[in-house]
């Protein structure tokens, strides 16, 4: 899942706050004098400030992932041997992996601190090309629905998997559901939300951050975000918090035949 570290980038965040008007320099002599009819030059000039000073930290944030991304304050750790534990997940997901037919794929520990790192360092360790090519698994669950996940048109669960870059979105994923039935079940029939960490436990067997669509206790359908369907190849989480699997998009869709759906939006 998410760190507090995934975050809206700043400067986006800090730009939006900038109206157009602040930007400009108006030569125009009747507006100038209309505009300090509404607003005085001290309070004028205060506000700019304040916006300005916004500005400057988003760059100095900026300034500071570059750095990173440079190796300036940070530099890739060494790769991390499995323990005996990460071993056993390690036989158990590559069992499942090539189960479903799987050839070309990967299986990487990572540092225990990982999920603390930004997108960069994590893709810097991994050696992915870029951080559109980290992804997660989000277990979701209709909460109107009466059964299990028996029917994968219909099913009480789903696992989808997006883009760190990217925000799932509860109605897109409703409107494919529906899709899946010909919108013949009523809107009332569905309500989704991520499933109980006991549901996720008991349903994948996987803990918080460690949940793959391999080798799961329940068969459960899995929906690939659009997004992530148009990559190469993508990363996402092994089974075990500090594992990472890394696979061949095409020969994923080919083997496991997962439904690929626009579910998310960019991230704001």
């Amino acid at each position: 899942g998410p760190s507090s570290l995934d975050r809206v980038d700043p400067l986006s965040h800090s730009l939006s706050l900038l109206p157009l008007s602040s930007l400009q320099v108006d030569c125009d002599s009747n507006q100038s004098k209309m505009a300090a009819q509404v607003i005085t030059k001290e309070e004028e000039e205060k506000a700019l400030e304040t916006r300005l000073a916004l500005v400057e930290r988003a760059y100095e944030t900026i300034e500071e992932r570059l750095k990173t991304l440079e190796g300036g304050e940070w530099t890739v750790p060494e790769d991390r041997a499995p323990t005996p534990e990460i071993e056993k997940v390690i036989t158990h997901v590559s069992g499942a992996v090539e189960a479903c037919g799987i050839e070309e794929y990967e299986l990487k520990t990572a540092p225990s601190n990982y999920y603390d790192w930004t997108l960069e360092q994590r893709m810097m360790y991994l050696k992915a090309p870029s951080i559109q090519t980290l992804c997660k698994s989000l277990l979701v669950e209709n909460t109107r629905h009466a059964g299990g996940p028996e029917d994968k048109l219909y099913s009480k669960f789903y696992i989808i998997i997006v883009q760190y870059t990217e925000s799932y979105k509860p109605n897109k994923m409703m409107q494919f559901m529906r899709s899946l039935k010909n919108n013949t079940i009523g809107r009332k029939k569905y309500k989704l939300h991520f499933a109980k960490p006991e549901d996720s436990l008991r349903l994948s067997g996987y803990g918080h951050n460690a949940v793959t669509p391999f080798g799961m206790n329940v068969d459960v359908p899995v929906v690939l975000s659009h997004k992530v369907a148009e990559l190469e190849h993508f990363w996402l989480g092994g089974g075990h918090v500090d594992l990472k699997l890394w696979l061949n998009t095409k020969e994923y869709i080919d083997k496991c035949k997962p439904f690929v759906a626009d579910v998310t939006e960019d991230s704001e």
